[in-house]
């Protein structure tokens, strides 16, 4: 799962989400997509060797990932969330497994249109947007409790004294908003962490007198031109700094750490990256 969802938990350690991150066998992701368009357990199983299959559940699961629980995450609501996970179903062609599709499954659960997006106005039962209101509600009162009651301690503290201070020390004050209050120490120190290893991967590239070179990074990356005769050595030394090394600097980091590499063929475009094993 990604960083930031990481450097949250290093925050609030919320006992679900710490299990979440824990054990890989669950995905958060694929059972928020489940609730939020209201499938069983065996819809969002797939079938072994069943490539469309699988596929299907990919793309339900992108979408509660990406249209509820990130969103959710960074402080929208399900007014918002609500019109992008119905609009999906379209855009994406979401069906269950035997060809229906999800407004059309929707309809049997007795969810029969989006319903009316004005903030001013309550959702009216039998639409979608109700039904994602209570999806956010059981969403932050009853699997992310502790996540949520960390939120609101965060920024009570934060309209008392007007500053906070995020786990690699950074003291931030000022004027901010509730999500930049709440967003700001997580987003921070998921980029300490990058950074961190950057640095330690740099000093490393030295001390070996290695002859690959670290170009710089992009967002949650780093991109580094590697020696063909390197390659395997560079994947080792980056794994072992940004999964163990990171780990024995900041003792608070209380999840497993992950990291992938993309790997573009000598003297070709990124555009023909793959994923390389590490």
């Amino acid at each position: 799962m990604g960083i930031e969802v990481k450097a949250a938990a290093f925050y609030h350690k919320d006992p679900v989400m710490m299990d979440y991150l824990n054990d890989a066998t669950k995905d958060m992701h694929r059972d928020m997509a489940q609730q939020c368009y209201m499938l069983s357990d065996e819809e969002m199983c797939p079938i072994d060797g069943d490539k469309a299959d699988a596929k299907r559940i990919k793309n339900i699961r992108y979408c509660g990932k990406n249209k509820f629980v990130f969103p959710q995450f960074y402080g929208d609501w399900f007014m918002n969330c609500a019109p992008s996970l119905w609009a999906a179903i379209d855009q994406m062609k979401l069906q269950t497994r035997d060809g229906l599709s999800l407004k059309e499954h929707l309809k049997k659960k007795g969810i029969t249109q989006l319903g009316v997006i004005d903030p001013k106005s309550r959702p009216s039962p039998g639409t979608f947007v109700n039904h994602i209101k209570e999806v956010e509600f059981d969403f932050w009162n009853n699997r992310f409790a502790k996540y949520k009651e960390w939120k609101d301690k965060w920024w009570e503290k934060y309209q008392r004294t007007g500053q906070f201070t995020t786990l690699t020390g950074f003291v931030i004050s000022g004027l901010y908003k509730r999500n930049e209050v709440i967003n700001y120490p997580v987003q921070g120190v998921a980029f300490h962490c990058l950074l961190w290893s950057l640095i330690r991967l740099q000093k490393q590239l030295r001390k070996y007198k290695m002859k690959s070179l670290i170009v710089g990074q992009i967002h949650d990356s780093i991109v580094a031109d590697v020696c063909k005769d390197e390659v395997k050595d560079y994947l080792t030394m980056v794994k072992q700094i940004m999964t163990e090394d990171i780990k024995k600097h900041w003792t608070w980091i209380n999840t497993p750490l992950e990291v992938e590499a993309e790997m573009s063929p000598l003297n070709r475009s990124w555009y023909e990256k793959t994923k390389v094993e590490m």
